[in-house]
């Protein structure tokens, strides 16, 4: 709902990286204690090979939400991230997906 009133998102990320310091951490590539705008989210059904957009809210949906670094660097590194073998070219397509 806010997405479609064009609202602004904003997203965070926890301070999982206890020295403090800003680096980006090696396994999600987010960096500790660090606002993120958020751009749209979605809801995915199906199953490895056939993902789509979901067309209605299921429990068993999987969730995704597209974030932008205001700072312009670094990459989500978990799953779904640009290279993940979970993307089909038709959920690409339905999600207009840039990498």
């Amino acid at each position: 709902m806010a997405e479609k009133n064009n609202f602004i998102m904003t997203a965070s990320s926890d301070n999982f990286n206890a020295s403090g310091n800003d680096a980006q951490d090696s396994k999600t590539g987010l960096s500790p204690c660090h606002a993120y705008s958020l751009l749209a989210g979605y809801e995915i059904e199906g199953g490895p090979g056939s993902y789509r957009l979901a067309k209605s809210s299921n429990p068993r949906n999987i969730r995704l939400v597209q974030l932008r670094n205001p700072w312009g660097k670094g990459e989500w590194k978990g799953e779904w991230n640009d290279n993940d073998r979970n993307w089909t070219s038709q959920l690409k397509s339905e999600l207009k997906f840039k990498s």
